[in-house]
């Protein structure tokens, strides 16, 4: 259980419990968790003239099953559900005050369930795996869209409008694993994967006047997804500390959209059906050299991939080069390192990377409001990451990460924008961070743990639209942590955001008004909690 009080905002609750029962011994058990978490809001809307408006409540639980058939073959059963409620969005208009002058709240609902099921054996020569999984997933948001009913629709200025967006997602996993025995000179997996998906989205635009209710727009889209993989991998060990791996994956991708629009005058309704298949293989390279002291070398190379798909939205009829994008892949070059001293003291990883992003996909925002997906370019990327760890003494240890990373667009899409930017949005091109812990034994009975933790994100765009794109980052986030723990009791102080830093860590809130007013998402002024957890 913990309590927590953010300055300028409201108190936060937070519960949860799990327990584990072995209903056979060695061969049957159940485990459950649950769990139950109440943020309080810190932002204030002074149209509403409503403090705190951002309040979230986030609720759940986990049931788990093991059932070992016998010594080789074992069932795993998992299910899963989470709901979450936020009153309201989280940026502001007005930075220095946590304040944002909006006509209605912008709540959120998130909720999923999900199910799942693997069967796994082993044999002689290996082991078999099959898994089972399906997954229910609804959400909705809703925004301050006044503005677009005023601009597009001829709204009064006392008039109010309202865009819902929702979503119901139902997805449907199958996939089989062959693994070969560890160990070997030889090593060998192949997988088959398929999945369906069947998602809804409606969406809507309403103007409320003088006590009536327009629906000035809505879509009524579905999408029907499928996809299935093979897969494999073969690792050879040609010298007794090198080896090789190559792996491949086959896929193939069918997309079925439908739509159903009606706009309000001077627009009009109009249907979407469309249906797109994509295929392709996307392989894998390693090398690897293992030193006598434990640590390691690789080269990597590995390629990513996503579907293109289809825009149907907006009041008026989406053009034909504007109807349909393309897919994007990402092709991945890494060279890395992992090593530590023999003491164990020191560890080190750090890998250097060349990514080359073809066709990239984007979502943006039409001057409507409505959202749509491009590909907007290519991008070249070069990056340098690193982590460290050092024990100074049996109770200090310093653990270091930094990241280093610069991105070049090129091949601009002429029809997403006149003026592309130069570098990949979203992608600070310096990060890093430094966690201090402090431990030591207070009494027979007790420990005592010291933390302190902060990490710097460095300055990005927010969008490929060099036009449009507002600066964000350059924040630091920090938490200060002493934990007092026995065998069976723990007790927690910790204070979040201590220098109390309100840095913009997203430029961005309401696809509505952005352009109109800036929009900044502060991260949560300084908190300071307790926890109390007991264990059984």
């Amino acid at each position: 259980a913990g309590v927590s009080n953010t300055y300028g905002g409201e108190m936060s609750h937070e519960l949860e419990g799990y327990v584990s029962l072995p209903i056979v011994r060695d061969r049957f058990a159940v485990r459950a968790a649950a769990y139950d978490d109440r943020q309080g809001g810190y932002l204030d809307n002074i149209d509403l003239r409503i403090a705190n408006v951002d309040k979230t409540h986030r609720s759940g639980g986990r049931l788990a099953a093991r059932l070992k058939l016998n010594d080789a073959w074992q069932v795993d059963a998992l299910a899963a559900s989470q709901h979450l409620r936020s009153d309201d969005t989280q940026y502001v208009t007005d930075l220095l005050r946590g304040q944002r002058a909006n006509r209605l709240q912008e709540a959120h609902n998130n909720d999923f369930a999900y199910a799942g099921l693997s069967l796994e054996g082993t044999f002689a020569w290996g082991s078999f795996t099959s898994s089972t999984a399906y997954v229910h997933h609804v959400f909705s948001s809703q925004y301050d869209a006044t503005f677009a009913a005023r601009t597009f629709f001829r709204a009064r200025g006392e008039d109010l409008g309202a865009f819902v967006e929702a979503a119901r997602v139902n997805m449907l996993v199958q996939e089989l694993v062959l693994h070969s025995r560890a160990g070997e000179r030889l090593e060998w997996l192949a997988g088959l994967y398929g999945t369906r998906t069947v998602e809804e989205t409606p969406s809507s635009l309403t103007i409320l006047s003088n006590g009536r209710v327009t629906n000035a727009y809505r879509e009524f889209r579905k999408d029907r997804l499928s996809e299935y993989a093979l897969y494999g991998e073969l690792t050879y060990a040609f010298r007794p500390d090198w080896r090789l791996t190559l792996g491949a994956r086959g896929f193939g991708h069918r997309v079925h959209t439908t739509a159903d629009i009606a706009v309000q005058a001077p627009f009009g309704a109009r249907d979407f059906d469309r249906t797109r298949e994509f295929k392709g293989v996307s392989p894998k390279i390693v090398v690897q050299r293992d030193f006598s002291n434990g640590a390691l070398a690789y080269v990597l190379v590995s390629q990513g991939y996503r579907p293109g798909g289809f825009n149907s939205g907006g009041f008026g009829v989406t053009r034909s080069a504007r109807a349909t994008y393309s897919p994007d892949q990402l092709r991945n070059y890494e060279v890395g390192v992992k090593t530590h001293s023999r003491d164990g003291r020191f560890s080190l990883r750090a890998a250097a990377y060349m990514d080359d992003w073809q066709n990239i996909q984007t979502d943006q925002y039409r001057p409507s409001g409505l959202a749509y997906t491009a590909n907007v370019a290519d991008a070249h990327i070069l990056g340098l990451e690193a982590e460290a760890s050092f024990a100074i003494s049996p109770a200090l240890s310093v653990q270091l990460n930094s990241l280093v990373s610069s991105s070049h667009i090129r091949n601009a899409n002429p029809d997403f924008a006149d003026n592309v930017a130069g570098a990949l949005p979203g992608v600070p091109s310096t990060s890093g961070g430094l966690l201090m812990i402090y431990q030591r034994p207070i009494g027979e009975h007790f420990g005592l743990t010291l933390a302190a933790e902060a990490s710097y994100i460095g300055r990005s765009s927010l969008s490929f639209d060099a036009q449009r794109s507002s600066r964000m980052g350059h924040y630091i986030r920090s938490q200060l942590t002493a934990v007092l723990a026995s065998e069976r009791w723990r007790a927690t102080a910790f204070v979040n955001n201590p220098l109390n830093d309100n840095g913009d860590t997203f430029a961005y809130g309401n696809p509505f008004s952005f352009g109109q007013v800036r929009q900044v998402t502060p991260q949560r002024p300084r908190t300071v909690g307790v926890r109390l957890s007991a264990t059984f």
